[in-house]
């Protein structure tokens, strides 16, 4: 039994102790419940993911927020076409590494938009 599997079996109905349906565009959720981490949380989760031996992983980030590690792929590729972005128009998140989006403007390999000015 994974994580959320072992938090969802704690929800049930006060009055009949039945287990909710789970919304399908929040997988793992009770309808109802707001996926809204703190700051704190996804600090304590990004660095229990880097290794941080004193860090615990947050039981429901992984499931919401993305890590990418190749960020030349991901700022090099169109959003709609991004691993794990959401077609219904509703926010997506990802963690990933500080990087230089371009080494000089005559680079062949500069990403699909420029950023910034």
């Amino acid at each position: 039994m994974n994580d959320i599997e072992q938090l969802n079996s704690l929800f049930y109905c006060l009055y009949c102790t039945s287990v909710p349906l789970h919304s399908q565009s929040w997988p793992g959720l009770p309808r109802g419940v707001e996926f809204n981490p703190s700051d704190s949380d996804l600090l304590w989760h990004l660095a229990a993911e880097v290794g941080n031996a004193l860090a615990e992983r947050h039981p429901f980030i992984n499931e919401f927020i993305k890590f990418v590690d190749d960020v030349r792929e991901f700022i090099c590729t169109h959003p709609q076409h991004i691993p794990g972005v959401r077609q219904d128009g509703r926010a997506s998140y990802f963690f990933h590494r500080s990087f230089e989006p371009y080494i000089n403007e005559n680079d062949v390999n500069n990403c699909w938009k420029k950023i910034g000015s």
